[in-house]
């Protein structure tokens, strides 16, 4: 879809035409009077012919693009290409969900090189890239012309075992050297250190202690650590409200990633209802994000998220469906937390080391209703 944008500036040119011709007549003299038919051809014929070629550029533009996740961002590759072969500047807007920086900042050369995006990721979870605006203005900057296109390109951002992402320029939330623990659990608890026999797989190997003796020292463990068999976690509109412009599920995804692969069961407890998971090394945790995501953004009116949409796309809201609004927009009601049937349900959950992800809102509603804590082990996020 194109469409063409005009500033103030066009009026005030053809006004001002219009009055050199007008004062020709009224004092009856023909060189303003001619000037300004002679402007007016000038400038219309400007106008006319560099609209008539930017819509057939754009018309049959042809964007091929490629994206790649890197760490704490999407790499987005983009050539424009068009069978009018002008190169011609243009303006790039990429329309994300919130889960992505995108900004209006971005540039591409029709008929031009390859260019490439580095858009920064902010959440985790499945990010959308829904569409491209790509405008063109002439180098008065008095019309534009601009084409709405559609990319609806999904990208699962899972949470890093190693790195945590940085949201907002801050590290996440929560106690990092309990997520180590969590850890070394899942290894086994530490026994000594012995030197290193080379049928043991190097992952083993005590680097530092190494170095020291110039020697290789591997560590020695238990079999098993003391790694929680079962995760509660909040499933509830909360946990997506962002603090700081950091969210409860983000941080919780994190300590998720640390035990991934134990074949643990994860019991998901919101809304009145319960989902029992069992997660594997192979189990997508953005998934997770994206289904919750999907609740919330359901109990919301269809025409408040049409609002929404029209105040971020304008015209170009007729361009999506409903679906798409769903994944593209963020949910708004994340102020809900635990229900008393909730709190009953993860009291019939807990167990003798198993661990709890909750939020700090909810954690009060638990001490509150007199839920004994004593032998679980307990992760409030966003402290």
């Amino acid at each position: 879809m194109g469409s063409i944008t005009r500033n103030n500036a066009v009026l005030i040119i053809y006004v001002v035409l219009a009055l050199l011709m007008y004062l020709g007549i009224y004092a009856k003299n023909e060189a303003p009077l001619l000037t300004g038919i002679g402007l007016f051809l000038v400038f219309t014929s400007y106008f006319l012919t560099w609209d008539l070629i930017t819509s057939i550029v754009l018309r049959a533009l042809k964007i091929s693009y490629e994206v790649i996740l890197a760490r704490q961002s999407v790499i987005l590759s983009i050539t424009a290409a068009s069978p009018l072969r002008l190169k011609i500047p243009a303006h790039v807007s990429l329309i994300c969900s919130p889960h992505l920086l995108c900004n209006d900042d971005y540039y591409v050369v029709i008929n031009g090189p390859q260019e490439q995006f580095n858009v920064r990721a902010r959440w985790f979870g499945i990010a959308e890239i829904l569409s491209i605006i790509i405008r063109i203005s002439d180098p008065l900057g008095i019309i534009g012309n601009s084409r709405f296109i559609k990319i609806e390109r999904t990208i699962p951002i899972e949470p890093s075992k190693w790195v945590l992402l940085a949201m907002g320029g801050q590290k996440m939330p929560g106690d990092y050297m309990r997520s180590i623990t969590l850890m070394e659990s899942r290894l086994g608890d530490f026994m000594y250190l012995r030197g290193y026999n080379f049928l043991e797989p190097a992952s083993n190997i005590h680097w530092i202690t190494s170095a020291r003796v110039n020697d290789l020292i591997s560590v020695a463990r238990s079999e098993a650590g003391n790694v929680p068999r079962l995760v509660i976690m909040e499933y509830t509109p909360r946990m997506l409200k962002p603090l700081n412009d950091n969210r409860p599920i983000d941080e919780a995804l994190v300590y998720l990633s640390y035990l991934k692969g134990l074949n643990f069961i994860l019991v998901l407890i919101g809304n009145g209802l319960v989902r029992l998971l069992t997660i594997t090394s192979s189990t997508s945790l953005a998934d997770l994000e994206l289904k919750l995501r999907e609740i919330v953004i359901g109990m919301e009116n269809t025409q408040e998220l049409i609002n929404r949409a029209t105040s971020i796309l304008g015209k170009y809201v007729k361009e999506v469906s409903t679906d798409e609004l769903a994944l593209f927009l963020y949910p708004v009601k994340t102020n809900y937390g635990l229900s008393r049937e909730d709190v009953n349900i993860i009291s019939k959950y807990l167990n003798k080391n198993s661990l709890l992800l909750i939020t700090k809102a909810s954690f009060n509603e638990l001490i509150k209703a007199n839920i004994d804590l004593s032998d679980v082990n307990v992760i409030v996020l966003g402290e």
